[in-house]
């Protein structure tokens, strides 16, 4: 039984093909290439996609988590702690932003300059839509996306992959990669070598968690390093 137990794949599989479903049907980032950050209403449609995320997590997961033996409560119950989760996060998010600014520059000294690099370095100048743009980019990038993401590549993968597979340093070694890979996948950019980017800030964030085991100061580092980002790419 326990053999049995431990050669199945986590929920959390299941979840992250999801999410790239919703990707390549919406746009929601550039795993279809539709993505561009100045498409007119871009970032209202990258809403709509981050709330279909947030509802897949909400209906699809009542069943995948139930599968490991875990509950959305049990997930977000690691945010109890919001004093240690903030004194965590928003130092971890200045660092991370200094970490992530010094990688895109390296990143595009060796690929050319790209049409987007992220929503963390999109220029506001040029999103051509006026203040309910700005709007839409902030709520998408400040909080859609730390707390969808921080919900599925940490939360929810760790939990899940823990449940099924078990602990131990070289096991969490092993699902810091995984999750990495993951959080790369739906960040493609179009050159490979975005994707070893987006893996290192996966690599982060999970360290971040595993050292706090707290979903609110991946949140907060997240959320601090976008805004950061947008804030310095906007002057």
């Amino acid at each position: 039984m326990k053999d049995a137990v431990a050669t199945r794949l986590p929920s959390w599989f299941k979840f992250l093909l999801y999410w790239i479903a919703i990707q390549a049907v919406l746009g929601d980032r550039t795993v279809s290439g539709w993505f561009e950050p100045h498409v007119p209403g871009v970032w209202w449609r990258l809403l709509f996609a981050r709330g279909l995320t947030l509802l897949g997590l909400l209906v699809v997961s009542t069943q995948t988590l139930k599968s490991d033996g875990l509950s959305l409560t049990e997930l977000l119950r690691t945010s109890r702690d919001w004093r240690n989760g903030l004194l965590w996060g928003l130092p971890a998010g200045v660092l991370f932003a200094l970490v992530t600014n010094g990688k895109v520059a390296v990143l595009q000294a060796m690929t050319g300059p790209i049409s987007y690099n992220a929503a963390l370095t999109a220029d506001f100048r040029q999103l051509g839509e006026g203040a309910l743009a700005k709007i839409g980019f902030a709520i998408s990038v400040v909080l859609w996306a730390p707390i969808t993401e921080g919900l599925v590549f940490r939360a929810y993968a760790y939990a899940s992959m823990e449940k099924v597979w078990g602990g131990g340093a070289r096991k969490l070694a092993g699902y810091v990669c995984l999750s990495s890979v993951g959080f790369a996948l739906i960040h493609g950019v179009g050159h490979p070598l975005y994707y070893v980017g987006y893996f290192v800030s996966g690599v982060l964030y999970s360290l971040l968690y595993l050292r706090t085991r707290s979903l609110l100061a991946c949140v907060a580092a997240h959320g601090t390093l976008n805004a950061l980002l947008a804030i310095v790419n906007a002057l």
